[in-house]
């Protein structure tokens, strides 16, 4: 899954830059097969959003990938 490849990125760098349009555009095609798991993930993208630290990016990040 391209998700799990950027949130795996996000989680080892601690940058999220161009990546987060995808993550959240990966997102929004998971809502119509499992709408839980996205409500979930989005939830945790929005904080994602605004992590302002590369440790807060890793932190996040690895947290998302755990719901996957």
């Amino acid at each position: 899954e391209l998700i799990r490849s950027n949130l795996t990125t996000a989680s080892e760098t601690g940058e999220a830059g161009s990546a987060i349009m995808v993550i959240g555009m990966d997102i929004d095609k998971l809502a119509a097969e499992d709408p839980t798991l996205a409500a979930e993930l989005k939830k945790s993208f929005s904080e994602l959003e605004k992590a302002n630290t590369p440790a807060k990016v890793k932190a996040k990040a690895k947290e998302m990938l755990g719901k996957l």
